[in-house]
């Protein structure tokens, strides 16, 4: 029994790692082409972007560990570990205050603040996020990979869509070119592993 057991786990972990490949190309080739069209755009200064997402691990790392307070906040909105996981609090409050109060106030704001206030919270959401799935057996392991690369598929997609107010470049391509650069790294890779 608990022979079966253990291989069915080793079975759903091999799942898991062959899902956590296919989405780890999607999320690297949409990564890839928001760098790329970020790079293109002038208006956007990639050192800021930079800063922002470093930020946070220098926070971590030197300062303080900003895990406990984000935990706060983010089970301040949502009860649910799930949508604690999902959906970056900070991120969804910078966007839609970058959203309103320009508008309502008929205000302008510092695009390079707003840039790296936005790229820091998407940096902290992953992190929280990391130590929250973060597991010590090999299958919890596996499953935790497969999770984080889900998650930040979702957060990097939120993450554009919070950069469309303060920017001017088109999600819509950022995704199509994404996907499709997606599909031929994965036809890519397997053709080398079965030529």
């Amino acid at each position: 029994m608990e022979k079966r057991e253990l291989r069915s786990n080793y079975i759903i972990a091999f799942i898991n790692l062959f899902l956590f490949l296919i989405f780890f190309c999607f999320s690297y080739s949409l990564t890839k082409e928001l760098v790329k069209t970020f790079r293109l755009n002038d208006a956007i200064k990639i050192w800021v972007l930079f800063l922002g997402l470093s930020f946070p691990f220098i926070f971590y790392t030197f300062i303080v560990d900003l895990n406990n307070a984000y935990e706060k906040v983010q089970h301040f909105f949502f009860r649910g570990t799930f949508l604690n996981l999902v959906i970056p609090s900070i991120l969804i409050i910078l966007l839609v205050g970058y959203f309103i109060f320009p508008k309502m106030f008929n205000i302008s704001f510092n695009r390079n603040m707003f840039l790296f206030l936005g790229s820091f919270s998407f940096a902290a959401h992953l992190v929280f996020a990391a130590r929250e799935t973060k597991s010590a057996s090999f299958t919890g392991f596996i499953n935790y990979f497969l999770s984080m690369t889900m998650i930040y598929i979702f957060i990097l997609f939120l993450f554009g869509v919070y950069l469309l107010i303060g920017y001017d470049y088109s999600l819509k391509t950022v995704i199509i070119n994404g996907t499709k650069n997606g599909f031929s790294l994965i036809k890519e890779i397997i053709l080398q592993l079965f030529p």
